[in-house]
């Protein structure tokens, strides 16, 4: 019976492995007219996954370079390209973490979950219910 355990405990472990292994990467975002407007890459960062923005997609309409003048703290009125706006994420349990949005300069909890080649992101205040999803694209 021990050797069940044992093989159930070792197949979680290796997709938990793999799920994270699979979030590195680039992700294209979308905006809430569902065009692209960045890409982000996600890294393994001294045992935290973290995503920077690498890529903005600049709109006739709008600054090509951007600041978060919305932000708060050492990112205020700093440049979005550059920035992180993912963090936190174990990469043995990818499900909790913070996300930033640099439009409104707030940071919320977030869950991820993959889904073949999308990232399924939920950023809430205080509980899942009361959030928002997003989802990214996988470049690379």
């Amino acid at each position: 019976m021990t050797w069940i355990l044992s093989l159930v405990l070792f197949i979680g472990a290796l997709n938990s492995a793999y799920a994270s292994s699979n979030l590195i990467g680039v992700w294209q975002t979308f905006d809430d007219q569902h065009q692209p407007s960045s890409l982000v890459e996600i890294t393994d960062q001294q045992g935290r996954l973290i995503g920077k923005v690498i890529k903005i997609y600049s709109l006739k309409d709008h600054n090509s370079d951007p600041i978060c003048d919305q932000c708060k703290g050492k990112n205020h009125n700093r440049p979005i390209l550059g920035m992180t706006i993912l963090w936190g994420f174990s990469p043995d349990d990818n499900e909790e973490g913070y996300i930033l949005d640099p439009e409104s300069g707030n940071v919320y909890h977030a869950k991820l979950a993959l889904q073949h080649n999308q990232l399924l992101i939920r950023g809430y205040i205080g509980m899942p219910l009361f959030g928002r999803s997003v989802i990214w694209s996988r470049i690379r």
